[in-house]
């Protein structure tokens, strides 16, 4: 399988294909595994499933539909945190979903409606 990590020292993006039980064996508590280079690095959830149709188990999801301006990001996290959904996002500005609640009470809470998510 393809699994995105970002190095801990640079913060550069690295591809790694393994099997899921190799995966699991190498990595430790919190995600972090030794490249090949000796650089750590840790497991990047949004890289690794970004633009990944929606299916279970491929949470955290991350809309371009529901995203603001980079620069209105701190506003829209208080605004959620503050009426009870508390939600980050990304650098670009999308909300990142944690699972279908999270993303059904977003959606309701900003006046929005995905007739073909049947969530």
């Amino acid at each position: 399988m393809h699994y995105v990590y970002k190095t801990l020292d640079k913060g550069e993006l690295v591809d790694v294909y393994m099997s899921y039980e190799e995966k699991q064996k190498i990595e430790d508590e919190n995600g972090i595994i030794t490249l090949d280079s000796g650089e750590k690095a840790q497991f990047d959830w949004e890289a690794t499933f970004k633009g990944t149709p929606s299916h279970p188990g491929n949470w955290p999801l991350s809309s371009i539909g529901a995203s603001v301006d980079p620069a209105q990001v701190p506003e829209a996290e208080k605004f959620c945190k503050d009426n009870g959904v508390p939600t980050k996002f990304n650098g670009s500005g999308e909300p990142v979903f944690t699972g279908p609640g999270h993303r059904r009470k977003f959606l309701k809470l900003h006046g929005m409606h995905d007739k073909a998510a049947y969530i």
